[in-house]
């Protein structure tokens, strides 16, 4: 995912966003290189569709972890009442 602007988040959502970031990398992401790695070790895993979901599941938690660390990078503090983010448009607006 391709990040060109900051992102806004709450003190809250910016600590949610650092737990997820540091559950990844700290236990999801060992968990499934490990449990690839005895995979591996036990035998021919070319037709395993488990092992592909394993594989699978650990790329997309690498992506998850990339786009965490961008949006980390580029976090803005955003006060509590997330309305004070962004101007204020009229109902009647006509965007």
């Amino acid at each position: 995912m391709t990040w060109d602007r900051a992102v806004r988040l709450t003190i809250e959502g910016k600590a949610k966003l650092e737990e997820e970031l540091v559950q990844l990398e700290s236990v999801k992401k060992p968990e499934l290189a490990k449990r690839i790695q005895d995979a591996t070790e036990h035998g021919d895993v070319s037709d395993n569709s488990e092992d592909e979901d394993l594989k699978e599941d650990f790329i997309l938690t690498e992506a998850r972890i990339a786009d965490l660390e961008l949006m980390l990078e580029r976090a803005e503090r955003c006060p509590a009442n997330l309305w004070q983010c962004w101007p204020r448009l009229s109902r009647y607006d006509s965007r």
